[in-house]
């Protein structure tokens, strides 16, 4: 036999897959009834609910996968839930940063008032309250004050709540992004100092090989300027089977008409590999 919970059901329902098919129950019922609804009546090995279709998924022993439309829940009076982040959108912003959150109000009344925390890089938690108007079942977007991160990794979290809320496990979000710096237009970045650093991004689970330094290689050892540069490996070979992503600064290009980027490279292809 196997069992699932519905989450956040004002009346805690209950799935249970056994040799005679799914039984459903909840608060209301009490019992345990046959739930057949284009369901087979046999050995329910693996259930699985899908909140967001309102359906149920079970594996059968010999009779394939079966899927099937939950019954509609009862809302609870007050629920409100955090879906996701507008911004940052992306994994990847330029300068300041305004968050963004999508919420939904799942219960039966109105939500006029939302208190919100957030804290970043598990700093310092920050409370907001705003007034709104929620409908039942409608979604909102609530914009947050203005960040001003420095370049490089961050995490947001954020928690949402209202009074007299029937369900916390909804309200909580978290997401790592990249925060860029802007540099100026037309200006030659020659990486002699540590404010010359470039946004440096390990993927897939490499490792984050750029490094700013002095090249002291067998086949790359000098520069185009000044004495730094960015290299996979300033002294050697870069480590084999990674990716790595340098980025540059942010720039605004809008008033600029025929934009140029010029860099100067330097490279060493080991053949049919790189």
């Amino acid at each position: 036999m196997i069992i699932k919970h519905q989450k956040e059901t004002f009346k805690n329902v209950l799935y249970l897959g056994t040799h005679l098919g799914i039984y459903r129950y909840d608060d209301t019922s009490s019992e345990w009834r046959p739930f057949a609804n284009n369901l087979p009546t046999t050995t329910v090995m693996d259930l699985s609910i899908n909140i967001p279709d309102n359906q149920i998924i079970a594996g059968t022993y010999g009779r394939g996968i079966w899927r099937s439309e939950m019954p509609s829940v009862e809302l609870a009076p007050y629920d409100i839930a955090l879906l996701d982040f507008e911004n940052p959108s992306v994994l990847l912003s330029c300068g300041s940063l305004i968050p963004e959150i999508f919420v939904r109000n799942k219960g039966q009344n109105s939500i006029s008032e939302i208190e919100i925390s957030y804290s970043l890089d598990n700093g310092p938690v920050n409370y907001l309250t705003r007034n709104v108007s929620i409908a039942s079942l409608d979604e909102e977007n609530i914009i947050l004050d203005e960040l001003n991160l420095a370049s490089g990794e961050h995490t947001l979290n954020v928690s949402v709540a209202i009074e007299n809320d029937a369900f916390s496990s909804n309200n909580n979000k978290s997401i790592r992004f990249k925060v860029n710096n802007f540099a100026e237009v037309g200006a030659t970045n020659n990486f002699e100092n540590e404010q010359d650093n470039l946004l440096v991004e390990a993927v897939q689970n490499s490792t984050a090989l750029w490094e700013r330094g002095e090249p002291n290689g067998v086949v790359l050892y000098n520069v185009g300027s000044g004495s730094n540069a960015y290299a996979t490996n300033l002294d050697g070979n870069y480590t084999s089977n990674t990716k790595s992503h340098l980025y540059s600064p942010c720039y605004d290009l809008t008033n600029i008409e025929n934009p140029i980027l010029k860099f100067n490279m330097a490279f060493d292809i080991e053949f049919d590999w790189d």
